[in-house]
């Protein structure tokens, strides 16, 4: 029967000693000091080998590798031996604001009717609207979508810190220009969805196909032995004569990626 143990030492390794979180620690810093205290190299020679010790002690001391220390490994031998976002990395953002008029005041259209001089209302301009009616500006007249800003490096450690932060959280690199062409031409990143009812919709189907798949795979494990009895293989024939056409390690294989 499988244990517990057996589940969080064997199966799926977590952390077993403090090595495991100084990669976490140490990536953010080598980001965060700036080319005026350590040039590339230096920061390579100083930082890199003691993420790689560190990642292999873990993974030596659980046994065994889990995504997370694979990722920041990865991601260390990305953000400070393959490129160098000191100098080529631009985070990418965009924001809209509204037109102002030649004073440097926004407009602003009340739709109330003119007053001569004398404070009467202007009958030419007193048009009466249907109740709740409420003129509005059109969008497109009212803002404008400015060119992207690119920011580099930061020079302070104040400004920094938000930068190396949400570089560090941006595994795809979406709004980052990073010196690669093909990947430059793309951002600022154009959104998926052009509503927020398109993405509504598109979240409830992908809600109710991902719990139905979940739900078909758990009922499949609860019949087949392989799932609660360790002492089988993945190769062993599979419970339902209908599947024993298909090999079993693939189908295992494929309900515990579609659990995942």
């Amino acid at each position: 029967m499988l244990t517990y143990h057996d589940l969080t030492h064997h199966i799926i390794p977590g952390p077993q000693s403090f090595s495991y979180f100084i990669p976490h620690l140490l990536l953010p810093l080598a980001l965060l000091t700036p080319r005026s205290l350590l040039s590339r190299w230096q920061s390579i020679a100083l930082f890199m080998p003691i993420i790689v010790a560190t990642t292999f002690h873990a993974w030596w001391s659980m046994g065994g590798v889990d995504v997370i220390s694979v990722d920041t490994l990865l991601h260390a031998l990305l953000l400070l031996v393959l490129k160098d976002p000191w100098a080529d990395f631009r985070y990418v953002s965009r924001a809209r604001i509204d037109k102002d008029d030649d004073t440097g005041d926004t407009q602003t259209t009340t739709g109330l009717p003119a007053v001569t001089a004398n404070g009467q209302v202007d009958k030419r301009t007193s048009i009466v609207q249907p109740k709740g009616h409420t003129k509005r500006l059109d969008p497109s007249s009212r803002t404008s979508l400015p060119p992207p800003h690119e920011q580099p490096y930061p020079p302070t450690l104040l400004t920094r810190l938000p930068w190396v932060g949400t570089l560090l959280v941006s595994l795809r690199l979406n709004n980052w220009k990073i010196n690669l062409p093909p990947h430059d031409r793309t951002q600022p990143s154009v959104p998926a969805f052009p509503t927020r009812r398109a993405f509504a919709i598109y979240a409830l189907l992908s809600f109710a196909r991902g719990y139905l798949i979940l739900d078909l795979t758990r009922a499949y494990i609860a019949q087949d032995p392989y799932f609660t009895d360790s002492s089988l293989a993945i190769s062993s024939p599979l419970p339902f004569p209908a599947l024993r056409g298909l090999p079993p390690q693939l189908l295992r294989s494929m309900v515990v990626g579609a659990q995942a």
